[in-house]
């Protein structure tokens, strides 16, 4: 490519121009000017070539530094709908929460088989959202007093009205409707300190809002020495 100044009519003047000849052509050297009648602005770094565009009311364009490359865009506002929305499809994977509870337990009496063990207990946040569901996978018991007695956990969806501890245990009919499949623990090792069992269970629940519920029944008739003597993990898998 090579520059070659182009004579005009004229010896000299406003006749010449500027060329570069590309391939045996010629390309006129041009410079933009921009302006409304009868004005001529040349366009420069102080003077850059105006350039507008539309931007939709759902999108907020805040502020933008640079025309042409956008080197920050300090707000960009595209609201989500309200709730838990998939953004693209991706392999779905749990988050695990341990929760855990300590009943109030009698001392005395003993205790019948059949009877309540503690109240109602409240495994809070078991649930990411309110109606999630979750996958109950482990259970877990340890017994100070060394009773080691046979237990039935019985989980619910819900709040449900049951019986206070060291009484039968009696959940209504319209109650059970909201309750799970119920867990034997009998599996007991027992040391010179406490005694423990647990269980496997990969229950699937699906729970009114995000609380967990359990109350547990005895198929024996310990006598707990301590009222705070039965300690309780759970450990679900949220979706």
């Amino acid at each position: 490519m090579s520059a070659t100044t182009v004579k005009g009519g004229n010896t000299a003047g406003p006749g010449d121009f500027a060329a570069d000849t590309i391939g045996g052509a010629l390309y006129p050297h041009s410079k933009l000017f921009i302006g409304d009648a009868n004005t001529a602005t040349r366009v420069d770094s102080s003077n850059p070539l105006p350039v507008s565009a539309a931007i939709a009311a759902a999108q907020t364009l805040a502020t933008v530094t640079t025309v042409g490359t956008v080197s920050a865009v300090t707000a960009i506002t595209n609201a989500l709908p309200a709730g838990t929305n998939n953004i693209g499809a991706v392999t779905p994977r749990f988050t695990r929460v341990l929760l855990t509870a300590t009943l109030t337990v009698s001392t005395s009496p003993a205790y019948t088989s059949g009877d309540a063990v503690g109240g109602l207990v409240t495994l809070a946040n078991a649930a990411r959202v309110s109606g999630g569901t979750i996958l109950v996978e482990y259970i877990k018991v340890v017994d100070k007093s060394k009773q080691a007695p046979a237990l039935v956990a019985q989980f619910f969806d819900r709040s449900v009205t049951v019986a206070s501890d060291n009484a039968a245990a009696d959940w209504s009919d319209s109650d059970m409707l909201f309750g799970a499949m119920p867990i034997q623990l009998s599996n007991w090792e027992t040391n010179s300190s406490n005694s423990i069992c647990g269980r496997v269970v990969n229950m699937p629940m699906k729970l009114n809002g995000t609380d967990l519920y359990l109350q547990f029944l005895t198929r024996g008739t310990p006598t707990f020495v301590g009222t705070s003597d039965i300690y309780v993990e759970v450990i679900v898998a949220q979706d």
